[in-house]
């Protein structure tokens, strides 16, 4: 079983089941035993690089505490996503656009320590639930916003940010499982509609459908 590094010494898994109990984190790979202070401050100081980010890990653990965890094994058992929590991600916390800039909706938090920081405390709470956020925040949001026109951000990004609309990336066929370069699906231009008739079939999509029966809202 592999551990989560984490800045917080022995924090303790709680809300899984007693088989996972006795299971502890630590923020090295040392010996608590060896951990003196100046240890300690520079790991917390390497998990946390800027008071900003401590920040972030602290507003997304106390949520996770007090939102995540205490509705994360009922939903795994039922294979359900709990989409009004996930929606406040976006109008709570303000993470679903955690990389987008500012003024199309974002956070404009654009770098690699914020997002593991987020992903980690999410993660750490309900893997299940974090996984859609990956898809919904780095898939789409963050590929929308780095390759994106100014019309496509002004159109799509409010509601993909403020959680109203949730959606993921489309790669998975059923021939080509992820592998990119595999895959069948194509867009081609129609003249009679002045748009792309896109063909193809996807499997296995990441907040492809909300309930069983609803599909997402924006896919790329």
């Amino acid at each position: 079983m592999s551990l989560l590094l984490r800045p917080t010494l022995l924090r303790r898994i709680t809300h899984l089941p007693c088989y996972y109990q006795s299971v502890k984190t630590f923020s090295s790979a040392l010996p608590s035993s060896s951990l003196d202070d100046s240890t300690d401050q520079s790991l917390t100081k390497f998990f946390n690089p800027t008071d900003e980010h401590a920040g972030l890990r602290e507003m997304v653990r106390s949520f996770a505490e007090r939102e995540i965890e205490p509705q994360a094994i009922a939903h795994n058992k039922s294979e359900t996503f709990n989409i009004p929590l996930f929606r406040q991600f976006g109008s709570k916390l303000g993470i679903l656009g955690l990389t987008v800039p500012e003024e199309y909706g974002g956070t404009g938090f654009i770098n690699a320590t914020a997002v593991a920081i987020v992903h980690e405390e999410l993660s750490y709470a309900d893997p299940a639930l974090c996984l859609s956020y990956l898809a919904h925040s780095v898939l789409l949001c963050n590929n929308l916003a780095v390759n994106g026109s100014h019309d496509q951000l002004s159109r799509f990004m409010s509601g993909v940010c403020d959680g109203s609309k949730i959606g993921g990336m489309c790669m998975s066929e059923p021939n080509a499982g992820t592998d990119v370069l595999g895959m069948k699906s194509n867009a081609v231009y129609d003249a009679d509609r002045d748009g792309y008739l896109l063909n193809g079939t996807k499997m296995w999509i990441t907040n492809g459908t909300l309930t069983g029966k609803e599909t997402g809202d924006l896919f790329l």
